[in-house]
């Protein structure tokens, strides 16, 4: 920055030129000090941003005290219910069973049978207490061996017996073990790797993955006709609501499609998201009642009551 000049040595426009120009960057510099003010302030309140007080989503809040995120705050207006169980709620207290499946008596460390004090033979005894404990039994596969017997009677004749028509194998898992594990894969979303090692290491039943996928084939099949009901049900309810969102089969985009009412719901996938699927599936075309939808173009071209 240059320095002040003689002031002695300019003239009065000189000097008056001077101090317009001072001017100027003084207002340049006041503007600019307010700009940086600002920046200042925003950036020192950019860490209190969470997502109660901006756009941001919750999971960038995140866990440690450190941060801004608030403190959970209860819906409930204060002083309206009181704290543990409301009115009418049934609860479920832990109570004592009527019929244990287990009694085990506990006498007095000595003999049972006759008194410490005096060794007479005890004749009088009563339960004065009850406790009981809730536990699961070992939890083991149970191994069913089926034997075929061949009989010969003294003429000669050969007599053997059959299997069961389910009885296909020298070993083979049976229905229980099969369902359970479709039902924690489809039911409970328990990826494949962690089903069979759950089945292995609470029940020393070995499993891999392509059984445990065997297995769901094999309910998807025994299911048809229990799938098709339900989509029968609903086609024929008077209120149905649909709708269809983006999934990974193989990699691939496909679409599931789900047709509900207040008790049913019925799912199934496809490649397309449109009317090439609604007739492959053969469900939405049927629905004669009030078809809830999100307004997607293709859905209004179906007969049917319309309803957002």
């Amino acid at each position: 920055m240059p320095g002040l000049p003689d002031l002695s040595q300019l003239s009065h426009g000189q000097k008056d030129e001077l101090i317009i120009q001072l001017f100027q960057t003084v207002q340049s510099l006041v503007s600019q000090v307010d700009a940086l003010q600002k920046r200042i302030a925003e950036l020192e309140n950019r860490p209190r941003l969470h997502s109660k007080n901006s756009s941001k989503p919750p999971s960038s809040d995140g866990l440690a005290k450190s941060n801004s995120k608030p403190n959970p705050k209860s819906l409930r207006p204060s002083g309206q219910n009181p704290n543990a169980g409301q009115p009418g709620h049934s609860g479920n207290t832990l109570m004592q069973a009527t019929q244990p499946d287990l009694v085990i008596g506990h006498t007095s460390a000595l003999n049972m049978t006759h008194c410490s004090i005096c060794s007479s033979t005890q004749l009088q005894h009563a339960v004065i207490e009850r406790r009981q404990v809730f536990d699961l039994p070992v939890l083991r596969a149970q191994v069913t061996e089926h034997q075929l017997i061949r009989s010969v009677c003294i003429c000669g004749a050969v007599h053997e017996g059959v299997f069961p028509a389910d009885i296909h194998a020298p070993t083979q898992y049976g229905a229980g073990a099969k369902a359970l594990a479709a039902h924690l894969n489809q039911q409970h979303f328990v990826p494949l790797q962690r089903t069979c090692e759950l089945l292995g290491d609470v029940f020393g039943l070995p499993l891999s993955q392509a059984s445990v996928l065997a297995f769901t084939a094999q309910a998807a099949q025994h299911l048809t006709a229990t799938v098709d009901a339900i989509g029968q049900a609903v086609q024929a309810a008077c209120v149905v609501h649909a709708d269809e969102s983006g999934i990974r089969v193989q990699g691939q985009l496909q679409w599931l499609h789900c047709v509900v009412t207040p008790t049913l719901t019925y799912l199934a996938h496809h490649a397309k998201r449109g009317a090439q699927a609604f007739d492959a599936l053969g469900i939405l075309g049927v629905v004669r009642g009030t078809l809830v939808h999100d307004g997607l173009l293709v859905y209004k071209n179906l007969d049917c009551v319309h309803s957002l």
